[in-house]
């Protein structure tokens, strides 16, 4: 089986945002303080981290969609 891919989706203005979760991240490493990012292998949070913060901490739901699995949260309120 391959590997599947993860994304994140939210909504701004009620426009769909999807990127991938990994590059998600990056972007908001504030909300990984326990990582410093200096090593995409090492220093960085794997996947499933990601995604399990960004479901207990902020309330996205997972969705298993053709080897995808997204991460998504459909509050137009929604902010980070």
């Amino acid at each position: 089986m391959p590997n599947r891919k993860f994304f994140i989706e939210y909504l701004i203005e009620n426009r769909i945002h999807r990127q991938p979760i990994r590059r998600w991240a990056d972007e908001h490493r504030g909300i990984f303080p326990e990582f410093g990012f200096t090593n995409s292998q090492s220093d960085f949070p794997i996947t499933h981290l990601i995604a399990d913060r960004l479901e207990g901490q902020f309330g996205f739901e997972r969705l298993d969609v053709n080897n995808e699995v997204i991460l998504r949260n459909n509050n137009r309120n929604f902010r980070f």
